[in-house]
């Protein structure tokens, strides 16, 4: 798999606690687009892929919906269920070497520590949602279409998927094949469409210093829905 950074440097950065995506509050654009991802309806089923430990998974959670991640970094997954003190239980997963499923008690919340190329609908099943916040902008250009159908394949006729990416000058980058990748709206189109039509919701500034560092003089963050047409 061409992640743009392996599996192994994800886990030397939590090693090493460079997880400086991961935030201490729940992201602004799901929380400010959550109705758009879910129609407004309840008891929604929602995944979020290379999860990580992100409390957007209890965010959801406590609104009812079942949430699915997957996550390659198994000290991430172990890291979620104690800040949050959630009781879990750890099972194998059939047809998946070395994977392992993590579960709440109520199974609403489920997380995959496997690759997240070995996963497919016949083992997880199919989704109302996929909440993308940093998924896509982390595989390498050589996945982005394999990644794209899978993510495809997993949404059920008429699901959305709300997903954030990010513009900037790649000359300018000094960190070559780090992520976050740059995407921007045709980029996005391309991969998706005609099976999905494709909405910029919002458009923000986030050249942060540790970008500005980087060699960046300029970098926005979009965020867009994704609608599946039921006829595709």
């Amino acid at each position: 798999m061409d992640t743009g950074e392996s599996i192994d440097k994800w886990q030397k950065r939590w090693d090493d606690g460079h997880i400086g995506f991961h935030k201490g509050k729940v992201h602004e654009m799901l929380s400010s687009f959550v109705d758009q991802l879910t129609y407004g309806k309840d008891k929604r089923r929602i995944f979020i892929p290379l999860c990580g430990k992100t409390i957007d998974i209890v965010w959801l959670w406590e609104r009812g919906h079942e949430v699915v991640g997957v996550e390659a970094i198994e000290d991430a997954v172990i890291v979620f269920f104690k800040e949050q003190s959630m009781k879990y239980t750890v099972m194998e997963v059939s047809g998946i070497q070395g994977a392992k499923l993590y579960q709440s008690e109520d199974s609403r919340i489920k997380i995959y520590c496997c690759n997240l190329f070995e996963l497919n609908s016949t083992i997880i099943g199919k989704f109302h949602a996929i909440w993308d916040r940093g998924s896509l902008v982390a595989i390498g250009p050589c996945d982005r279409v394999k990644y794209a159908a899978l993510m495809s394949s997993l949404i059920e006729e008429g699901g959305r998927i709300l997903l954030e990416s990010y513009l900037y000058d790649k000359e300018q980058f000094k960190w070559k094949n780090h992520s976050p990748f740059t995407l921007n709206e045709d980029d996005i189109k391309a991969l998706y469409e005609p099976k999905a039509q494709v909405q910029l919701l919002n458009k923000r500034d986030v050249l942060y210093d540790v970008f500005r560092q980087a060699g960046l003089e300029y970098m926005f963050a979009i965020t867009l829905l994704l609608t599946f047409n039921c006829s595709k």
